[in-house]
């Protein structure tokens, strides 16, 4: 199935692609491979939902890197900057805990994870958002190339950023602190989870921490606090939303699909791209609701698998 086009710019999504090993409830020592990774999973959720999306991230060239490929040629996700590898898909062990988060062990050296992205500086004229996401734009030489992308596309285009905090391979909390930072001060829209204010920032409270963001110069940001819903805060106002519910087999990707929703009715409502997003409470809440949606929906089945726009 291929996804209509709502838009003809693109949004832009930079991270990496995952193979998850997802273990079973009824039998943790039993895994189920999926396709994951924060930013395939927005990308791939991003072509279900019938917007225009590409994604710059590395794929192996072996039948595991293939399979991903094939989901975002399914989605009609572009792939110009999509990096095929020799090197295999890195790879995490997804274990569902007590609190109904999921808990992640990742490896990822002599990875496709290795290997560098290739951006044209500016980006072309037919890119209408970035969106960047977890640990590959965070660290390192990679970490770096995104952030220099996310600051030039800045000067010309709206751009977000999902920290996705992963505490086994960050950096001490401080340098992780800076790091992020310096991604929110390029950002004009930003989603996290309660879990990654949580680690970022011990003992303060999310609202605290939103009004940081905003101060370091984000429009709008997003908290989403699992089971409890989200909450939105923005220069003058804040909101919150309830979690759909839903029968949950687990929560892989449900944050992924969540930032896809959002951006995908930003996207519909023409909020990306040269100007504002011009938050309001009549329009946060509806964009939060639709962010639920999709996340909610993904929550239904196993894995990182968001729903196609005709599942709405």
């Amino acid at each position: 199935m291929t996804a209509t086009s709502h838009n003809e710019k693109a949004i832009l999504v930079m991270g990496e692609a995952i193979l998850d090993l997802v273990a079973s409830r009824a039998d943790p020592s039993v895994f189920e491979s999926a396709t994951g990774g924060s930013s395939f999973n927005t990308a791939l959720a991003l072509g279900r939902l019938g917007i225009t999306a590409e994604f710059s991230g590395a794929l192996s060239r072996d039948t595991s890197g293939e399979v991903f490929a094939q989901k975002l040629q399914q989605a009609a996700v572009g792939m110009r900057w999509c990096l095929r590898s020799s090197k295999p898909m890195p790879v995490a062990l997804a274990r569902s805990t007590t609190t109904g988060s999921v808990d992640f062990t990742l490896y990822l050296q002599g990875t496709a994870h290795e290997e560098r992205d290739a951006l044209p500086a500016p980006l072309p004229d037919d890119i209408a958002h970035l969106h960047a996401a977890s640990f590959r734009c965070l660290l390192g030489e990679q970490g770096e190339m995104v952030l220099a992308a996310m600051r030039n596309a800045r000067a010309l285009i709206s751009v977000s950023f999902d920290p996705n905090i992963r505490p086994a391979l960050m950096p001490a909390r401080v340098e992780t602190v800076r790091l992020v930072e310096e991604r929110v001060q390029t950002s004009t829209l930003v989603k996290a989870s309660n879990e990654d204010v949580a680690w970022l920032y011990p003992d303060q409270p999310i609202e605290r921490v939103a009004q940081h963001w905003l101060a370091l110069g984000a429009e709008l940001v997003v908290v989403t606090c699992g089971a409890k819903g989200a909450v939105a805060t923005w220069h003058g106002g804040s909101l919150a939303c309830a979690t759909p519910s839903v029968a949950v087999v687990d929560t892989v990707g449900a944050g992924d699909s969540f930032s896809a929703g959002l951006l995908a009715v930003l996207a519909r409502e023409n909020r990306l791209g040269t100007g504002s997003l011009q938050p309001d409470s009549t329009s946060v809440g509806r964009w939060l609701d639709h962010a639920s949606q999709i996340g909610a929906l993904t929550c239904k089945r196993r894995g990182a698998e968001p729903p196609w726009s005709h599942e709405l």
